[in-house]
């Protein structure tokens, strides 16, 4: 049986101690067999490491992933506090025991009671044989489920040598990326929050990118058959992913509008949901087919070869040099493809540059570990922000073509919802032009000569 002990020390002296009473809130007695068992155990990890309930309010207020039970453990507990004979409480208590699990119990001291606990704690460990637990019930619980605290992370943060085979390294980028889509495939078809699909889409989407840049690490026959199937795998993830974020921003872009416009939002609301349960059941559809798995298990083993310093058939050649060259050619490529754009370019041009964009965050975000941290944070927060009007200008242009098309293929709709969704629309293509408009003063801070210095200072190396 164990006995974790979980506070602070608790201290007691021993005249008041031998004289203490046990009164018990809830129903029946300490079972006779919690106690004196050899090898018992108690822990001593401190209560205040615990996140204070307001902390963890304000954490949740505004939290976007929802709260996913991964681990289960039936127990019952019985709590109460000890007293010394004059009536004054020195500790409460809280036993619990486990089905699957030793017990434990818990101590909590009074504030005013620290000296008169100290004895308790001696007589636990000396008289019934109570021992400091050395293991923690969390992880002790997850462990049996596979799991462990923090041990899910949808960016790979790889640890890199120069010299490292860049085969081996593109190949263990891969593997992990391959892990997050299977982490994310049950919350998609659970349809637990939007997060799942996200980074199950941000995993795609790397993984396609490092594949463009690797064509010279793998065989060609070899990166052209799994490109295809992960551009499969892209686009069907694609409309789900865009209502969602159409439903995420649309209470604020209504804040935006004349109130006069606000009647027909029910009916467009439940529309946009229908919508994009269509596009989720076609996608989960698509993740039990064949075409899915046979895919992901072909992948899977390619990697597996890959790795294997038996076999050899990927690229030898040293990391970072590799590394710099990709990089540093993506943000060449950036600035010609930038200057080149003004007020009449169309809309593709935009795309295809921030296209390139996320590119080259992916390959400096796969290597970072090759790069002083204060040298390479600030050139990736310069292009995070060019980044963000990209995004702004590509965003609308959606949401306005999704609008277009449902007033159009729907066209019973009442006509209070046909008259918000064109305010809608005017209002969005307002948010573009603008977006549109700034985006010269935002590639020019981006392609200013001291951030061209610090990108030629960290991948003109090659």
């Amino acid at each position: 049986t164990i006995f974790p002990l979980i506070g602070a020390r608790f201290t007691c002296t021993s005249n008041t101690f031998m004289k203490m009473l046990i009164r018990v809130r809830g129903s029946g007695p300490i079972p006779r067999s919690a106690g004196g068992a050899a090898g018992a155990i108690i822990e001593t990890t401190p209560s205040a490491g615990l996140m204070p309930w307001a902390a963890w309010n304000a954490l949740t207020a505004d939290a976007v992933r929802a709260l996913v039970a991964v681990a289960s453990l039936d127990y019952r507990a019985l709590d109460g506090q000890i007293i010394d004979a004059t009536g004054e409480t020195l500790a409460w208590f809280r036993l619990e025991e486990y089905y699957t699990a030793p017990a434990r119990l818990a101590l909590f001291p009074h504030p005013c009671q620290s000296k008169a606990c100290d004895k308790l704690v001696y007589w636990l460990e000396k008289k019934l044989r109570l021992q400091a637990a050395r293991e923690d019930l969390l992880r002790a619980v997850l462990a049996a489920h596979g799991r462990a605290p923090n041990d899910y992370h949808p960016k790979p943060e790889l640890q890199w040598t120069s010299q490292m085979p860049v085969g081996e390294a593109c190949a263990l980028l891969w593997r992990h990326l391959l892990a997050t889509l299977r982490f994310n495939e049950a919350g998609i078809q659970q349809r637990v929050d939007s997060e799942f699909l996200h980074d199950f889409r941000i995993a795609v989407r790397r993984a396609r990118s490092l594949l463009g840049q690797a064509k010279d690490v793998l065989p060609a026959d070899t990166r052209q058959h799994h490109a295809a199937w992960f551009a499969r795998l892209g686009q069907m993830t694609n409309p789900a992913r865009d209502y969602d974020v159409y439903l995420a921003q649309l209470p604020q872009l209504m804040t935006e509008l004349a109130p006069t416009l606000h009647a027909g939002l029910p009916a467009l609301y439940q529309l946009l949901e229908t919508q994009r349960d269509a596009a989720y059941e076609r996608l989960c559809a698509y993740l039990a087919q064949t075409d899915y798995r046979e895919g992901w298990h072909a992948w899977e083993q390619e990697l597996t070869r890959a790795l294997d310093p038996t076999r050899g058939e990927w690229s030898d050649q040293p990391l970072k040099p590799w590394a710099d060259a990709k990089i540093w050619r993506l943000y060449r490529s950036i600035l010609r493809e930038g200057a080149a754009i003004d007020e009449h370019s169309p809309p593709e041009s935009l795309h295809t540059l921030r296209k390139r964009c996320k590119k080259l965050r992916y390959m400096m975000e796969f290597f970072q570990s090759l790069y002083r941290e204060r040298d390479l944070n600030p050139a990736l927060k310069a292009l995070k922000n060019f980044q963000n009007i990209l995004g702004e200008i590509q965003d609308r242009a959606i949401q306005e073509q999704m609008l277009h098309q449902l007033s159009t293929a729907h066209t019973d709709l009442p006509a209070v919802t046909l008259l918000t969704m064109g305010g809608l629309m005017q209002h969005i293509a307002q948010r573009r032009e603008q977006a549109r408009a700034d985006f010269q003063y935002c590639f020019a801070t981006f392609s200013q000569p001291a951030q061209q210095a610090r990108f030629a200072r960290l991948f003109a190396n090659a």
